[in-house]
């Protein structure tokens, strides 16, 4: 997930500022928050033999909110679930303050736009967002504004 924030009007950066802005408003001053979600697909191809084993799986591991404490444990990312920060099996999770404030934040993230320029766009997130801040390319700013031409471009 790439996360920007704006505060004060100004877009600061993406999810390893958060720790920083946490720290400086605290839990009672959240930032605004833009968050474009990582979500995923599955397919299971009308062709495939194993239909039935893929949706038994699929079913399993959606049936059981201890797979999304694995989950959690695994990827140190939330799930999303309303009861995040209130079900006592996600508890201990929560005494991380960063994963709880982030976790505040899950019901308010949108899906993915579902056209058929999708990777196109996700590309061009990746490209000129995630991998120019990760190299420190450009100011968050200058990256965002790269990305949203790029964006346009394609959708436009």
């Amino acid at each position: 997930m790439i996360i920007h924030f704006m505060v004060n009007g100004k877009l600061t950066g993406q999810k390893g500022l958060f720790q920083k802005f946490y720290g400086k408003f605290g839990s009672q001053h959240h930032p605004f928050l833009i968050a474009y979600p990582d979500s995923k697909g599955l397919v299971i191809d009308s062709t495939s033999k194993y239909k039935k084993e893929a949706f038994e799986l699929i079913s399993w591991v959606f049936s059981s909110a201890q797979n999304d404490v694995l989950w959690i444990e695994k990827t140190k990312m939330p799930i999303a679930r309303e009861d995040l920060t209130t079900n006592p099996l996600f508890e201990k999770y929560m005494d991380d303050k960063l994963f709880k404030a982030y976790c505040k934040f899950v019901p308010y993230a949108g899906l993915s736009a579902f056209i058929y320029k999708t990777m196109d766009i996700q590309q061009a997130v990746t490209t000129q967002l995630i991998v120019r801040l990760m190299y420190l390319k450009d100011k968050p700013v200058d990256n965002f504004d790269k990305a949203v031409k790029k964006i346009n471009k394609l959708l436009f």
